[in-house]
């Protein structure tokens, strides 16, 4: 190989490189974002796009895994404490609001899932704020929790974007 060939090759192969880092780093970021961080705040950027070619409104849905209980008995008579877990769901208040300020409301992520309908042509800032009074109130009859419940963002229709 002549030294022309070899510089060539050996630029081609640095673009080549830098691209596919590029396109890595954009999409780690996005994936961050539509996930929770244990009971932390996170706030989703989610814009739609209207195709009138298929039926159904543009929609979001966030589903969450269960997290686990534990309860401590203890026993005066034996003297012995004993730990009862159970997986239980989390509650999530859901904030929605359109960034041009036309479209804004609430709704309680308590099951397994829950489908957001927004409207055409917008960007959504939603946030998902973990209830920690509702936590409490579970606590009474159910334990603490061990290890809280994760939610995650489980489909998307008629959306262009979100991250």
């Amino acid at each position: 190989m002549t030294m022309t060939r070899t510089k060539k090759l050996f630029t081609t192969l640095i673009a080549i490189a830098m691209i596919f880092c590029t396109m890595f780093a954009i999409t780690v970021p996005t994936s961050a974002a539509t996930c929770s961080s244990g009971i932390s705040t996170r706030t989703i950027t989610v814009k739609t796009k209207a195709n009138y070619w298929i039926p159904g409104s543009e929609s979001i849905t966030i589903s969450q895994s269960k997290g686990v209980c534990t309860k401590k008995n203890y026993n005066i008579f034996t003297g012995k404490t004993t730990y009862k877990n159970s997986n239980q769901y989390g509650e999530w208040d859901i904030t929605v609001r359109a960034t041009d300020g036309s479209h804004t409301f609430y709704k309680t992520l308590k099951d397994g899932s829950i489908k957001l309908n927004l409207k055409p042509n917008k960007t959504y800032n939603i946030t998902i704020k973990w209830d920690s009074t509702a936590a409490t109130i579970k606590c009474l009859s159910k334990g603490n929790y061990t290890s809280y419940p994760t939610w995650r963002v489980k489909s998307t229709y008629k959306v262009s974007s979100y991250y």
